[in-house]
């Protein structure tokens, strides 16, 4: 379910983000508008108190997560434009939380939430108002045959989907790289799983906080659980749908750091030209995607064809990936999505796809081949020659005398795996000095 968010490019409803806050800062205030509404000093301060009081419960509730952190900042800075009667900045809010995000510390700077999150809400600040602009469904004509009634409500509705599909649109122009960078894969449904997701998350949040407060009566929690399932599940059937429509995805993308620059170089210099119309920033953006095109073109012909191996240090596991022109095998005891995500870069950089499980311990790539040697075959007759393998992989804590493993096997590689303890892989490290051992030595890694 976790891989269906992600390819339906709404993964960000799984973390805990700005959006959950946001939904938060709207359920208190309308909630407290109830009680303490009008525009008396008393009842702002009350009102301020008690929505601050609830954002950082709830970002402490998250651990303080950079996203959660960066959105209950900025909502504290409208909650005290609120409160003292003064316009609320929102671009003054996002640098002002970044600033004192920094401060408090650096490391946030090289957090992959932090960038995500300050990317996302700049790309939908600046972005999002130009892009709903280029529609207006205000003055939509409807059949004359439509009731009046709906001839209010269509429009409308439509007008929302529109402004839905402009955020969609504006936050994955400024993420989109950054996505590419460090996951290699973009999804072409984002927009679709917006419309939906979003309203639902929204809605998954507000049943939430309302099982929460009639909790102590049990006919009504009952009711509200479950009408909060059945949500929850037609979201996740909603999402699985939308991720196996054909073409709604691509992953393996090889997208590097001079690709990384390239790429956000030309967003700033686009945003530049919208708003001087200078061509020269519209000219520099231009030659940026058309670098960042040659570049990744020029990496696709260099890597075309490449095949290797690699044994990847997972703790306590074995990973051990062959791949090449025949496809690309993994045998893993590891968790496959943790293995995938793992490897997603390296396999980006050499143009593979994604790997095909492999229940067996044999993996051929041409006249390469790995074995992985995951049982005790000391006691077992020896064969009349040896089995030339390339990689003999040793697995699962096995040890052999060396003759023995001679005997079955002939290797020009010998590598320990992570799923050895640190004793055993010493002691191969004794047997076979030449051994690499992935426990201290790191990923065995070797291009055929």
């Amino acid at each position: 379910m976790k891989s269906s968010y992600a390819l339906a490019g709404a993964s960000h409803v799984l973390a805990v983000s700005g959006l959950h806050v946001g939904v938060v800062f709207l359920f208190c205030n309308s909630l407290l508008s109830l009680f303490l509404g009008g525009n008396l000093l008393r009842r702002r301060i009350v009102r301020t108190i008690l929505v601050l009081l609830c954002l950082w419960a709830y970002a402490w509730l998250t651990q303080f997560s950079p996203s959660v952190v960066r959105a209950a900042v900025m909502f504290s800075f409208l909650q005290g434009a609120y409160l003292l009667r003064r316009p609320f900045y929102a671009y003054a809010s996002v640098f002002s939380s970044a600033f004192l995000m920094l401060v408090a510390n650096p490391d946030y700077l090289f957090n992959v939430g932090f960038q995500l999150s300050y990317v996302a809400v700049l790309s939908i600040l600046y972005f999002h108002p130009r892009i709903y602009g280029l529609f207006s469904f205000g003055n939509l004509s409807l059949p004359q045959a439509v009731p009046s009634f709906l001839k209010v409500g269509i429009p409308k509705i439509i007008d929302k989907a529109w402004s839905l599909t402009a955020v969609s649109i504006a936050a994955q122009i400024g993420t989109a790289p950054l996505v590419l960078y460090y996951f290699h894969q973009f999804s072409f449904v984002f927009w679709l799983s917006g419309l939906v997701v979003v309203p639902l998350s929204a809605l998954i949040i507000f049943l939430t906080l309302a099982y929460l407060a009639v909790n102590f009566v049990p006919m009504l929690s009952s009711l509200v659980f479950s009408v909060l399932v059945a949500v929850a599940q037609f979201m996740n059937w909603a999402v699985g749908v939308m991720s196996a429509l054909p073409g709604a995805y691509v992953n393996g993308v090889d997208f590097r750091f001079p690709e990384l620059v390239m790429a956000l170089s030309a967003v700033v210099l686009m945003a530049f030209y919208l708003s001087f119309r200078r061509y020269a920033h519209l000219f520099a953006s231009v030659a940026c995607v058309l670098a960042l095109v040659g570049i990744s073109v020029g990496r696709c012909v260099l890597c075309w064809g490449s095949s290797g191996l690699v044994v990847a240090n997972v703790p306590n596991e074995s990973v051990v990936n062959v791949f090449g022109v025949s496809g690309n095998h993994l045998y893993a005891t590891a968790d496959s999505t943790q293995v995938e995500h793992m490897l997603a870069g390296f396999w980006a950089r050499h143009h593979v796809s994604y790997a095909q499980i492999s229940p067996s311990c044999l993996l051929v790539e041409g006249q390469h081949c790995a074995y992985v040697l995951n049982k005790d075959i000391s006691k077992l007759p020896s064969p009349s020659e040896p089995i030339p393998v390339h990689c003999l992989v040793i697995s699962s804590d096995v040890r052999i005398p060396l003759q023995k493993l001679t005997s079955f096997f002939s290797f020009n590689r010998l590598v320990v795996d992570s799923s050895c303890s640190l004793a055993t892989s010493v002691w191969w490290k004794g047997k076979y000095p030449m051994a690499h051992l992935v426990r201290t030595d790191g990923d065995y890694v070797e291009l055929f």
